[in-house]
């Protein structure tokens, strides 16, 4: 959503597509086509742009909200799974199971600032896949799904500063 509440988006995966939802209507505004199989997605805090994670491309597609325009790619992730952005719209925090890491994204320049190599734990790859953003926006909380645990990440200093533990499974 949006942060006023009058547009939501989604991803399509099979479709390769972004579609664009006017919430008052509930009807569909806009199908912006991106790719293929991308699925995590957030919307920037101030309402621009759409950040979308093509899990077959390896990269970050930047979209323009209204348009649906791709403004950047950001390249060198194995998976981009599932995104959150932080409430001040500095920082995106991108899982990448794919290469067991969790990026810090600086959302200004749409370049990485920081990879955080996430550990296999008792012999298992990890999988962080689930990403939720604390409302002062210093914690990262990223979800690792094949251990069971939730992985909090101190944004300021990129390091992993605690782990939950919360069962098989853990996704979003």
């Amino acid at each position: 959503l949006t942060p006023d509440g009058k547009h939501a988006f989604t991803t399509n995966i099979a479709a390769m597509s972004v579609s664009a939802i006017d919430v008052a209507t509930r009807k569909v505004r806009a199908t912006f086509p991106v790719g293929a199989r991308i699925e995590g997605l957030a919307v920037s805090p101030n309402g621009r742009e759409v950040w979308v994670g093509g899990n077959e491309s390896h990269q970050v597609y930047v979209l323009n909200a209204e348009t649906g325009a791709v403004q950047h790619t950001i390249p060198g992730f194995g998976m981009p799974y599932r995104i959150g952005i932080t409430p001040d719209g500095k920082t995106a925090v991108v899982s990448d199971p794919g290469a067991e890491k969790i990026h810090l994204v600086d959302v200004a320049s749409h370049t990485v600032r920081s990879v955080i190599a996430v550990e296999a734990m008792a012999g298992v790859a990890a999988s962080p896949q689930g990403v939720t953003v604390s409302r002062d926006g210093t914690t990262a909380f990223v979800t690792l799904k094949a251990v069971g645990r939730v992985a909090a990440v101190d944004i300021a200093s990129a390091r992993i500063v605690g782990m939950l533990t919360v069962g098989e499974g853990s996704d979003g």
